[in-house]
């Protein structure tokens, strides 16, 4: 666990009394949401992928307070070593829609560590992504084979859904790419 202080405040509280920033942390769940995903950033250098531990609060603070929990002793190292030298820390909640597609949250859920670091960290242009360790399940190779031959079928079946669910062609590109590699980055906003 690493305690983070915004010695400065947090931009959307500074303004506030204490009151009014209790009421607006309270109010706003996905403000500094709990167990989310966040990028550590040190002079614009990721540091680690961290996930936050909202305590009301420490966050209604006018020095605000996180606490953000790190898996890894080397990913920590690496963070308290960039933190020491840095001269502006930031930290980034990740926010993205395929956390919301239930199978995968599911499976997010019960994973207890992403092992990323080589794949983001330490990635650098020289170096391919490895194939997903998911493509050796049966069930993932179906979906990723099925998706390759007609991107927009209906998924109820092949996902086991309770409704039916098609995706255009850069959706299914997506899903694809994001059950095939180790690591995938996925912009933009669903159609």
């Amino acid at each position: 666990m690493l305690q983070l202080c915004a010695y400065n405040g947090l931009p959307q509280l500074v303004s506030l009394d204490s009151k009014k920033r209790t009421k607006f942390i309270t109010e706003n769940r996905n403000f500094v949401r709990h167990d989310s995903l966040a990028a550590l950033m040190c002079d614009n250098v990721l540091a680690a992928l961290v996930t936050i531990c909202r305590d009301e609060k420490l966050l209604s603070r006018k020095q605000s307070i996180i606490y953000v929990r790190i898996n890894g002793s080397s990913t920590m190292k690496r963070a308290l070593t960039l933190l020491k030298k840095a001269n502006h820390v930031s930290l980034v909640q990740l926010n993205t829609v395929i956390f919301a597609y239930k199978p995968i949250l599911e499976r997010l859920q019960s994973i207890k560590e992403i092992p990323l670091t080589e794949d983001i960290l330490l990635w650098s242009t020289s170096k391919t992504l490895q194939p997903s360790s998911l493509l050796k399940s049966n069930g993932v190779m179906q979906i990723v084979t099925a998706l390759q031959q007609d991107p927009q079928q209906d998924l109820q079946q092949l996902l086991r859904l309770g409704k039916s669910v098609t995706l255009d062609a850069s959706q299914a590109d997506c899903l694809v790419a994001t059950l095939s590699q180790s690591a995938s980055l996925v912009q933009g906003p669903p159609d």
